[in-house]
């Protein structure tokens, strides 16, 4: 099984499914974690910047 760092744009555009490409091509990346394929790490920066970006930009 492979383990990827998860950056915070991935999310995000999971997130806010915006723009509508990548938010397709993070689903199908995060789907393939949700089936056990791989293995996902987010590191507590990423984290933060994915607050910052949600919520606080």
């Amino acid at each position: 099984m492979s383990n990827y760092w998860v950056d915070a744009n991935i999310l995000l555009r999971f997130i806010t499914n915006d723009p509508l490409d990548l938010a397709e091509r993070s689903a199908r990346f995060l789907q393939k974690a949700e089936q056990g394929e791989i293995t996902l790490k987010v590191s507590f920066s990423e984290l933060l910047n994915l607050l910052y970006h949600q919520f606080l930009s």
